[in-house]
């Protein structure tokens, strides 16, 4: 979190607002029950014997949102393996996609984590193709060091288009990769571009001072 007084880093769990008013006992108490409260209700959901089947009946596959909550108890070899098979089954699943590559980041196996990722954003539709898209091109950045990538990843899920969900940090990590690639051309319509854009935010202020 970016704002006037600095930049500070949230772990899970943590809390910051703008008005730390907010952020009181009882706030933290009511958050944390609830959260309590979502994980009983997952075990309890995962934990249930299945019901009886006929002969005839295929055993059912759970359901994508019921592998997550292993993913939150970090599980994610079993959510691994149950998110490939359901895969393997149905192959345009932008959704088990989407878990197979969160499987490989809980894992930190992170080329197959952005590879993964980039196979998700090419199956899923518009806000979510820009979402997965800079999650690939934040993992080949940050994690793999390759910035080619990380800009073919953006480029290729839209995710600095004017549609895109993820617009102001994708064109913000697009700036830094072009630095890394040395594309003065590119760099200097990007910076435009994000400064028309975004013109108040702390990156436009910093673009302002560095050109």
């Amino acid at each position: 979190v970016t704002d006037s007084s600095g930049e500070r880093i949230l772990g899970a769990g943590e809390f910051w607002a703008s008005n730390h008013s907010l952020v009181d006992d009882t706030w933290r108490e009511a958050s944390e029950a609830r959260w309590n409260a979502l994980m009983r209700e997952s075990g309890s959901r995962l934990s249930a014997p299945q019901q009886t089947q006929s002969a005839e009946e295929a055993p059912s596959r759970p359901e994508a949102e019921q592998v997550r909550t292993l993913l939150l108890r970090r599980e994610y070899r079993e959510v691994l393996e149950v998110a490939q098979a359901a895969l393997s089954e149905n192959p345009r699943s932008a959704e088990w996609a989407t878990v197979v590559a969160d499987a490989y980041r809980g894992l930190q196996d992170w080329p197959s984590a952005a590879q993964a990722y980039r196979a998700a954003a090419a199956l899923a539709r518009r806000s979510r193709k820009a979402q997965l898209g800079y999650a690939a091109a934040q993992i080949y950045a940050e994690r793999l060091s390759r910035p080619r990538d990380a800009l073919a990843a953006l480029d290729a899920a839209g995710s600095a288009s004017t549609e895109s969900i993820v617009e102001e940090r994708a064109r913000s990590l697009q700036i830094r990769l072009l630095r890394a690639t040395g594309g003065d051309a590119a760099l200097v319509e990007a910076v435009d571009a994000y400064l028309e854009r975004f013109p108040d935010t702390h990156t436009a202020r910093r673009l302002r001072t560095e050109h």
